[in-house]
């Protein structure tokens, strides 16, 4: 016996689909559908994480999951504050207020540990602290005996290289030396600029006027490492004093 195919008239097949596509998009738009998906579970679960991390009681019942998880961001930066000596009420404040003052704390206090210049971060605006840290850093560099022109000669590039001469860039074990400079590679920025790890595996510290610089150094790039004091990008031209860490 042989089955014969039904025969379906396009147009009824498109009116079928559109049917069906309006009743999925009324369902999903209306609250009885939404209703059925119950997070009580998910709001309980955010409330009590929020007694054991900062001891403070919140009713789940009372506030949406969106306020509960804002609630415990808030804590969380208010806590971070606290830190710095700042106390601020997360009752009191919003979380992008929190943010910002959390962002100007933490700048100011890098400028006074950095560059030794106390500002008041509640007077100053992010935007201000960061040009400010700019300019007091290239200040600080401008003043250092080195500042007009190296103390030491850079290594030249050869123009060709020998037929069994290593390949130069990332490559392990690929280290020059001439003149007390050594050429090697990036392999990990670490802690936003302030440790550097080349492709031998050992650990620079670099300096914490220079760290606006190295922040932005990226893996993989060529580096000069002169006399174990400073490292020169390659790339970029610029120089950060270092000390070894191990």
């Amino acid at each position: 016996m042989t089955a014969t195919p039904m025969k379906t008239n396009p147009s009824k097949l498109g009116i079928m689909l559109a049917g069906v596509l309006a009743l999925t998009v009324a369902l999903l738009t209306s609250p009885a559908a939404f209703a059925q998906f119950d997070d009580s579970s998910v709001r309980d679960s955010t409330a009590q994480r929020i007694f054991r991390s900062h001891s403070v009681t919140v009713d789940p019942k009372k506030y949406s999951l969106s306020a509960l998880l804002d609630i415990e961001a808030r804590l969380g930066t208010a806590r971070r504050l606290k830190a710095y000596s700042v106390e601020m009420d997360y009752n009191a404040y919003s979380l992008s207020q929190l943010l910002d003052a959390e962002a100007r704390v933490s700048t100011a206090a890098r400028i006074k540990r950095a560059l030794g210049v106390q500002l008041d971060w509640r007077q100053e605006s992010l935007s201000s602290l960061l040009a400010q840290e700019l300019s007091l850093a290239r200040q600080r560099r401008a003043t250092r005996p080195d500042a007009v022109a190296p103390a030491f000669p850079l290594p030249q590039a050869p123009q060709q290289r020998a037929p069994n001469a290593p390949p130069r860039g990332p490559v392990a074990g690929a280290v020059a030396r001439r003149n007390g400079a050594e050429k090697h590679w990036i392999k990990r920025v670490i802690a936003n600029g302030a440790v550097l790890e080349l492709e031998d595996g050992s650990l620079w510290e670099v300096d914490s006027i220079d760290r606006i610089d190295s922040a932005l150094w990226l893996p993989l790039t060529n580096v000069v490492l002169v006399d174990g004091e400073k490292i020169i990008n390659v790339d970029d031209n610029e120089t950060v004093e270092v000390k070894r860490v191990r």
